[in-house]
């Protein structure tokens, strides 16, 4: 059945204005397409982009928090080691067993094994701390490369995709019009038309691309900031068990100094 619209005859010029209405609407329509291909993407890069963010932020927070608390551990196991070195000579003194001359001896060698003995665990803190550190950035950068690969990826498939979405769309523009009786013409519109559609796809191909360089950016001095953290916790650490291998040593000399003169040890002192 044929409808009412199509009994009636038509002008060229009116024939020619519903073609280049239906041309323009199918240009309006493959840039809508490439448009919403751009936009998937660029939501799928920030998806990306922010789970991203959020796993390495929360890794170099538990990295850091452990590190920390380690060197905590550590710092009492180190004073406790003194305090322990320390009853023990003062025990030796109690008892009697020895002379003067060996007691004194006695203490200078509990002196000697308790200093190193925390001088050597302190060290191994120390490396075992700088190698968690070091596997915890690596994991993170891990992270964040594959991050980067995924992103850079989709940014480049969407690309080539819409390249050949706006080809295949330009070709079928540009064959819109090849009825009319001015095919010079038409196809120089219709060359307009479509050249405008590949136009607008490598724009939007280009800012596709620049929101990638930026997640990819971002993602870059987040990890270098996790790494700073990290390190900065790692170095505070290293203070720390230091600091407590100094104090715990200092402390040993001392009082043990004290009981090969044969002062009395009050362990509130």
């Amino acid at each position: 059945m044929v409808s009412e619209y199509l009994k009636h005859s038509r002008s060229l010029e009116e024939l020619d204005e519903i073609f280049e209405r239906d041309r323009k609407a199918a240009a309006a329509i493959a840039a809508t397409v490439l448009r919403h291909e751009i936009h998937t993407a660029t939501t799928n890069i920030g998806e990306i982009n922010q789970i991203a963010h959020a796993r390495i932020m929360a890794d170099s927070q538990v990295a850091s928090a452990k590190i920390m608390t380690d060197a905590e551990v550590v710092s009492t196991q180190i004073s406790a080691k003194a305090e322990m070195a320390i009853l023990e000579a003062q025990n030796q003194g109690k008892h009697g067993y020895y002379g003067e001359e060996e007691q004194r001896k006695i203490i200078q060698e509990i002196s000697s094994i308790s200093t190193n003995n925390i001088s050597s665990s302190a060290e191994k803190s120390v490396h075992e701390i700088q190698r968690q550190a070091a596997v915890a950035i690596a994991e993170i950068s891990k992270n964040a490369e594959e991050a980067i690969g995924e992103i850079n990826t989709l940014a480049e498939s969407i690309s080539g995709k819409i390249a050949e979405n706006a080809e295949e769309a330009r070709k079928k523009l540009e064959r819109k019009k090849r009825g009319k009786r001015t095919p010079e013409e038409a196809a120089k519109d219709a060359e307009k038309e479509a050249a405008k559609v590949v136009q607008d796809a490598n724009q939007m191909t280009q800012e596709l691309r620049e929101t990638a360089k930026t997640a990819v950016i971002a993602l870059k001095v987040k990890t270098d900031e996790a790494t700073r953290t990290i390190t900065e916790s790692v170095k505070n650490s290293e203070s720390r068990i230091k600091k407590a291998r100094d104090d715990a040593i200092k402390r040993i000399e001392s009082v043990l100094l004290a009981l090969e003169a044969g002062e009395r040890y009050d362990p509130k002192t």
